[in-house]
């Protein structure tokens, strides 16, 4: 199985990569910003079994990686915090006032 594409500084990782793997692999070496995490998060039900037959599997590891206290220090450790889209709309409204000044190298 292939690992995750990088891409102009966008990492994706396709299913049926596990979320775990790819953020072990990949969050040492993000560079400094603002990044997302998208997964598909399930609890193992009956619902979940009747609507995707394919990757069942992959919605519940994501839900178990996104609760998992040890990958929450990995991140810490990392340097990641967590944010809320609030925060960077703030940000944005901020830039757009003239009060932060964007630097020259982001795109």
């Amino acid at each position: 199985m292939a690992g995750p594409a990088t891409k102009r500084g966008h990492v994706t990782a396709s299913v049926p990569y596990p979320a775990r793997d790819v953020l072990l692999e990949v969050v040492p070496g993000l560079s400094p910003g603002i990044g997302e995490i998208f997964a598909h998060p399930a609890d193992d039900t009956g619902e979940l079994r009747a609507y995707d037959h394919r990757f069942t599997h992959i919605r519940i590891h994501d839900a178990a990686c996104l609760t998992d206290l040890s990958l929450t220090r990995f991140m810490e450790q990392q340097g990641i915090r967590r944010i809320t889209c609030r925060e960077i709309r703030d940000v944005m409204r901020m830039c757009r006032r003239g009060m932060i000044v964007r630097d020259r190298g982001v795109g």
